[in-house]
């Protein structure tokens, strides 16, 4: 009876998957930013991971998220980021369930992402975006030329070049008679 009981309460408290079918067609008419901000606010909501910062282009999209360090009793002591990276070309299905989850799996079956939206709105909103630029990158739409190449969150942006600081002197170039100087 005891085993029955414990059965009943873990199939109760397990997510069931639902059948959803994404609507590739949400991104139309938009423009690139506004497409870049609704799939920013949209992870931005998420429950789980707690989302610090998102990355958006054509070919993929990323995150950065707090993950929690724990001591050997379980206690959380601090945190330390996890940085995502999903491409689009790389997504063969999109899995919603009832609680709010989204799994994303890749083509060699594995679940590359995992997000849990506190409501059911946010999720299937979620997975159409997913699904619109899935759809786009295997359509192979091009950029738009007239629009740089850049990603949504302009902190993050590997493509500045580094200058020196104007102030360091150790910078600057080396005395006169630096180079013919001889070292016997």
């Amino acid at each position: 009876m005891r085993g029955l009981v414990a059965l009943c309460a873990i199939v109760a408290g397990c997510a069931a998957p639902v059948t959803y079918r994404p609507n590739e067609a949400v991104l139309d008419g938009m423009t690139r930013d506004q497409r870049e901000q609704l799939f920013v606010e949209t992870l931005s909501r998420a429950a789980k991971p707690r989302i610090l910062q998102v990355w958006i282009d054509d070919a993929s999209y990323g995150y950065d998220s707090a993950q929690a360090v724990r001591d050997g009793f379980g206690v959380p002591v601090g945190y330390t980021g996890r940085r995502r990276v999903v491409f689009f070309a790389n997504v063969r299905e999109l899995q919603l369930y009832d609680n709010g989850a989204v799994f994303v799996i890749d083509t060699t079956g594995r679940t590359v992402d995992k997000m849990r939206f506190a409501y059911p709105d946010d999720a299937q909103r979620m997975i159409d975006l997913i699904a619109a630029y899935r759809a786009r990158r295997y359509a192979g739409a091009p950029a738009p030329r007239d629009e740089p190449d850049r990603r949504y969150d302009r902190r993050y942006d590997r493509r500045r070049e580094w200058s020196p600081p104007p102030d360091e002197r150790r910078y600057d170039e080396p005395p006169p008679g630096w180079y013919d100087r001889r070292d016997d």
